[in-house]
């Protein structure tokens, strides 16, 4: 799930499979978020800097899949190096690979190649 795309009416199969989209999205655009609403049915996030950004999505009654029917497709904030949706466990997922051909990685070459692929400044999160 590397270049998603978000738009209004989309579906996913779960709120776990919408969450971790949300969070490539995030990540990609870069809007750091905030969730507003974090509940088995709903979900609504916003941007951290509140800009007027923002994505609500529901369950489908009677169905696991989950609905966006809200989003905001602009984030207008000015770009920024500091994403929360970069946690160390999602650096480490999409990264395995990388990690795994370079056992003996330097932090400094650690933090230069996500700051390459993902425009996240590690230090500051």
């Amino acid at each position: 799930m590397r270049n998603v795309v978000l738009k209004k009416e989309m579906k996913f199969p779960n709120a776990k499979v919408f969450r971790a989209a949300l969070r490539e999205y995030a990540i990609k655009k870069p809007i750091d978020i905030k969730f507003k609403l974090n509940e088995r049915t709903k979900i609504s996030v916003r941007c951290k800097n509140e800009c007027g950004w923002r994505c609500y999505a529901s369950q489908i009654s009677g169905e696991l899949t989950f609905q966006i029917k809200t989003l905001t497709v602009d984030c207008t904030c000015p770009k920024s190096f500091k994403n929360s949706q970069a946690t160390s466990a999602y650096v480490a997922k999409r990264f395995i690979e990388d990690f795994s051909k370079n056992p003996n990685w330097e932090v400094t070459g650690v933090h230069n190649h996500v700051m390459q692929n993902l425009s996240v400044d590690l230090r500051v999160n």
